[in-house]
């Protein structure tokens, strides 16, 4: 019971302890923006997309508010969700493209073989 105790202390530490989880309402720290920016391109499309989105909302404040509880993780999901996505959209075309030019190339010959 103690260890899970501990563990639970250790996971509860851990996750708090990321800038991520903090209100798109908040700021992030320059510290933050700069680790997170050189590790991973999509974490600079997030910021991007929250400091226009902060732009276009600064004189409503019910639609602030409305989105007070979003925060950078959500939309990095978010962004990263939409990255992978596209990507398995190439790949399937891609291979899609792949079997037509083979069908073109091979069916010619299987309708050959079918008429010996």
């Amino acid at each position: 019971m103690r260890n899970l105790s501990t563990f639970i202390l250790i996971f509860i530490a851990l996750s708090s302890c990321n800038p991520l989880n903090k209100s798109i309402s908040e700021e992030l720290t320059i510290a933050d923006i700069k680790s997170y920016s050189e590790k991973d391109s999509i974490f600079r499309e997030t910021y991007i997309f929250v400091e226009n989105f902060k732009k276009l909302t600064e004189d409503d404040k019910l639609l602030s508010a409305k989105y007070s509880e979003v925060t950078y993780q959500d939309i990095y999901d978010y962004k990263l969700f939409l990255y992978d996505s596209i990507l398995w959209e190439e790949k399937e075309i891609e291979s899609n493209n792949k079997r037509d030019d083979f069908i073109k190339i091979n069916f010619p010959l299987l309708r050959e073989m079918e008429e010996d």
